[in-house]
């Protein structure tokens, strides 16, 4: 499970940060305006990047797609099997994003703790890093919009403390692979691996975190366990 994730850059310095420019990477007005966040939640909007026509563009998208199959926001998929699913298979293969972050929470189960407890999960080097996710376009009341979902993988050792699932993070060096349309299934498939724990950060947060209305860079400081 992923359902929140903080992101401490605007979308200009994320850009700068992901060589978007040195892509030849086009950011649409509506990323551009996206500031940062450090409570990013389902039905928000966020900026992804896709594999546009011509290059790399960053668009803003909101996290979630409905079905009619359940009443629930449908906000993570399961990335060793996304491409197996009806419900996934076609934007897996034709409609992949990456969605810039600089950390992610999970939360411990209340039956270990007696309480959620948050925790924040990111790079040791506190970089941006992109989490694999697939996008569609839906019609809505003002006309369309693109929404995504995040994939999902098993749980390193490091956030396996918390929670046997985290984001599906793509490493710096197949970020280029992901996006292309014309990547090989078997080759996406691959990618979508935990990363190494050696490269990995992880802290207590405030439980302030647990309510979308709170979002201020406090929420991402360390507490005392």
């Amino acid at each position: 499970m992923c359902g929140r994730l903080a992101r401490d850059r605007t979308t200009d310095e994320l850009a700068w940060e992901i060589d978007f420019a040195k892509r030849g990477g086009i950011i649409h007005p509506g990323a551009a305006a996206l500031g940062p966040t450090w409570n990013g939640a389902p039905m928000q909007l966020h900026p992804a990047i896709v594999a546009g026509a011509m290059t790399v563009e960053m668009r803003p998208m909101r996290w979630g797609w409905r079905r009619d199959f359940t009443k629930a926001l449908l906000v993570n998929a399961l990335g060793e099997d996304a491409w197996a699913k009806r419900t996934w298979r076609e934007a897996f293969l034709t409609r992949r994003c990456l969605v810039p972050a600089t950390a992610f929470y999970e939360w411990t189960p209340k039956a270990i703790t007696g309480a959620a407890l948050p925790w924040a999960f990111a790079r040791r080097d506190r970089r941006v890093f992109g989490i694999a996710g697939l996008w569609e376009r839906v019609a809505v009341d003002s006309g369309e919009e693109e929404r995504f979902i995040l994939l999902t993988t098993v749980a390193n050792q490091m956030v396996g403390r918390v929670h046997h699932r985290m984001a599906a993070i793509v490493a710096p060096e197949a970020e280029e692979t992901w996006l292309s349309p014309a990547s090989s299934e078997a080759s996406l498939r691959s990618l979508l691996v935990p990363p190494p724990v050696e490269t990995m950060d992880a802290w207590r947060v405030s439980p302030a975190v647990n309510s979308v209305r709170n979002n201020d860079r406090g929420l991402i400081e360390p507490i005392v366990a």
